[in-house]
């Protein structure tokens, strides 16, 4: 499993369930869908729930030349999925696809020209204020390129932060764009260390203040989680 989200289909006001994956059969990437109905007082909705399949088509294509050479996947909660990819032959210049899954319509966009020194493999794509962006670490800052509008293949000003913590961290640098998380609407974030467990770095951004919180083990009891359309299974 590559990617799993959930979104809205606006048109039906339903939940629906978004898959990607390899098919190493195959040999290429697969997207598939999954309606979970209305949003109705009826916790299952009593028509079949079954997975579909559909198609990207720049995405099928790209992924039938075997010409790329990596994928990042955003879906955002109204449907459209953000595929930034990175060409094998030509210019190294990254590519967005915009796909939006209810209108089943594609938007491709460039990427902002890059900077020297950039290292492809710390790039991530995640939310910013409400909005895609993709981000990475450059030297000891972390550089933020917001998409504003991806119908009007709109970018705002690349947002620029001083990561000071590094020099004294500096083992958690490749790992940032990876492990980072905004909270309190982005005035801090928080960075986790190389093994994700021991604890994690508060950084706030106004007051540029550093805190590290150290890993403090728990028990965390095990949770069932139900699906719509889920059926107990008989036991005889």
């Amino acid at each position: 499993m590559i990617c799993l989200g959930i979104f809205i289909d606006s048109s039906t006001s339903s939940y629906n369930v978004l898959s990607v994956y390899s098919d190493k059969d195959q040999g290429k990437v697969c997207f598939e869908r999954l309606d979970l109905g209305g949003q109705s007082n009826d916790p299952c909705p009593s028509q079949d729930l079954s997975w579909r399949n559909f198609n990207i088509p720049e995405f099928d294509k790209l992924n039938g030349q075997k010409i790329y050479e990596k994928f990042l996947y955003y879906l955002s909660k109204e449907g459209i999925l953000y595929i930034v990819t990175l060409l094998k032959v030509g210019p190294r210049k990254p590519k967005i696809i915009c796909f939006d899954i209810v209108k089943q319509a594609s938007t491709i966009l460039d990427v902002p020209q890059i900077s020297l020194g950039f290292d492809w493999p710390n790039l991530r794509i995640q939310l910013w204020r409400g909005k895609p962006a993709l981000i990475f670490v450059l030297e000891e800052q972390l550089n933020i390129w917001v998409l504003d509008d991806y119908k009007r293949q709109k970018w705002a000003d690349t947002i620029k932060i001083p990561l000071p913590f590094l020099k004294q961290f500096p083992g958690i640098k490749e790992t940032v764009p990876y492990a980072l998380v905004f909270c309190e609407d982005e005035d801090a974030m928080l960075v986790y260390d190389e093994d994700d467990i021991k604890g994690c770095i508060v950084y706030k951004l106004k007051s540029k203040e550093l805190d590290v919180i150290p890993y403090v083990p728990c028990m965390i009891p095990a949770t069932l989680v139900s699906v719509k359309g889920m059926q107990p299974v008989n036991s005889n």
